[in-house]
């Protein structure tokens, strides 16, 4: 038996599964304040029925935040995790404290410096800041559920706090 080589496209993928590419996915929603591009390139897809199949594969296009980085609030989600993933080089911020369901407890608060190595996995209820890259783009392979009507998310409003990094 011999089998061709074909070029990888959308099309002919299709009955297989999806292409996970910006190159062919151009809608995106902005979120975080205008400073992420989400492109949703998939679901989760499971034939397990326990399983909820709310699950969406995106790439979330950081840019560049104002300097000095000044934070105002974090969000968690409750139900599930959320991971990040860089595929570019570039270094970015994780801003992260304890709390509870319905406050972080900002004396606890924390910020650590990552680079194109270092992945993260927010489990349910972690209280952190949105997605914050040092580079003028930046691109995410994001793993979390898709937050029909913000079920999976809460939001917590502060005084500005200044970074420094």
């Amino acid at each position: 038996m011999e089998i061709t080589i074909e070029k990888l496209t959308k099309e002919k993928f299709q009955e297989f599964g999806d292409v996970l590419s910006l190159k062919d996915n151009y809608t995106y929603k902005k979120i975080n304040n205008g400073y992420t591009n989400r492109y949703d390139l998939s679901k989760f897809i499971t034939n397990e029925k326990e399983i909820n199949n709310n699950i969406s594969i995106s790439i979330f296009q950081g840019l560049q935040r104002p300097s000095p980085l000044i934070i105002n609030m974090l969000e968690c989600h409750p139900i599930a995790s959320q991971s990040f993933m860089p595929l570019q080089n570039g270094d970015w911020l994780i801003i992260v404290s304890k709390g509870n369901s319905n406050k972080p407890n900002l004396d606890n608060l924390k910020c650590f410096i990552a680079n194109t190595h270092h992945g993260v996995n927010y489990y349910p209820g972690t209280w952190h800041h949105p997605l914050i890259t040092l580079e003028k783009k930046q691109d995410f392979l994001v793993v979390d559920r898709d937050n029909i009507e913000k079920e999976n998310l809460t939001e917590f409003w502060f005084d500005d706090i200044v970074i420094k990094y």
